[in-house]
């Protein structure tokens, strides 16, 4: 399950016309499976999101500066670049999570050739984003971290 603040649907710096609130996915949702693989189902402007598997183990991550955007597949980068069609990929036994300072727009605004206009290209040659990672466990993993550290700090 994947929960957030921030905008819904597929978001990019110049598509970002959906209301900021908060949001419930799955991973599988998320996916866009369009016919020619390509990155997809970008959220912006994400204060907060969490990312959790059916025993609600998983990851915290929120914004300690400016708004953050995402991606959530099971499908890595490496694997949507090399299918030339969406039914040649194979999912990937891990769940890939990409979290981004800034993302590029998607451009076409005249044509779908068009490239974005220069506020929503990444112009700078860095970005800096600060973020905090909270792990989420169920009670019994929490037990299993308090009695190891208690064996360790003996």
């Amino acid at each position: 399950k994947i929960n957030w603040f921030g905008r819904a649907g597929e978001t990019y710096s110049d598509r970002a016309y959906e209301l900021i609130t908060n949001n419930e996915s799955t991973i599988d949702e998320i996916w866009v499976d369009y016919a020619r693989p390509q990155e997809n189902g970008n959220k912006s402007d994400v204060k907060w999101m969490s990312i959790s598997d059916s025993n609600s183990s998983g990851l915290y991550i929120s914004v300690m500066d400016e708004p953050f955007g995402f991606q959530a597949r099971r499908y890595s980068i490496e694997e949507i670049q090399r299918a030339k069609y969406s039914f040649e990929m194979t999912p990937s036994i891990f769940n890939h999570l990409y979290i981004d300072s800034s993302h590029k727009g998607v451009g076409g605004i005249n044509s779908w050739g068009a490239t974005p206009l220069d506020e929503h290209q990444l112009l700078k040659k860095r970005y800096n984003q600060r973020i905090r990672i909270i792990p989420l466990m169920i009670k019994e993993q929490l037990n299993s971290i308090k009695d190891l550290q208690l064996i360790t700090s003996n």
